[in-house]
């Protein structure tokens, strides 16, 4: 799998500092008023970041590894009660990255699944057919409520492993979805 990462940006890409505030835009002229709910929906992963956390530039895009405080709590705060279902788009650092975060879902899992979570699905991505940005892995892990995400997260036992996929991963992506009703 190639990298786009010295691809040429494409107008709109090179104008734009701020990538998710066009979803903001949508989100609030779309009935989200919250401002938690707006940018915890937007992408927990595209807010500012706070001095000390962790954080790589890519292009114009800045990602984090991991969530700030302030994305944590904004999370939190969102509306929607019940199962939450959390993306994770993972690139990993070359030389050994795929091998640590292995080591990393070897200590996670038992976690996941002692807060009640489980792996909906985890898959190499095979082929990009629109877009530019490329994955290594995307997993989908659903957890019954955020707060058994948050609690999880927080505990002492991820904290003691969470240097395995701060360790492996060049950049990731990790949304927080919340089902809903599909009708047609």
């Amino acid at each position: 799998m190639t990298s786009n990462n010295d691809a040429p940006k494409t107008d709109s890409q090179a104008k734009s500092k701020n990538p998710s505030s066009s979803r903001r835009s949508f989100l609030t002229s779309a009935g989200a008023t919250s401002t938690a709910a707006v940018m915890g929906i937007a992408s927990l992963a595209s807010l500012a970041i706070p001095s000390g956390a962790v954080a790589i530039e890519t292009g114009t895009i800045s990602a984090t590894i991991s969530p700030t405080n302030a994305q944590t709590a904004a999370f939190a705060e969102l509306p929607f009660r019940g199962p939450v279902t959390m993306l994770n788009l993972l690139k990993f650092k070359p030389d050994g990255g795929f091998a640590k975060y292995m080591k990393y879902g070897q200590g996670v899992v038992p976690l996941v699944q002692g807060v009640g979570g489980r792996r909906v699905f985890a898959g190499r991505p095979a082929f990009l057919l629109i877009g530019e940005q490329e994955w290594d892995l995307m997993v989908i892990v659903e957890y019954p409520s955020k707060e058994a995400f948050i609690g999880m997260f927080n505990g002492p036992e991820y904290k003691a492993i969470e240097h395995l996929r701060l360790d492996s991963l060049e950049t990731s992506v990790l949304y927080a979805m919340h089902q809903m009703p599909i009708t047609g």
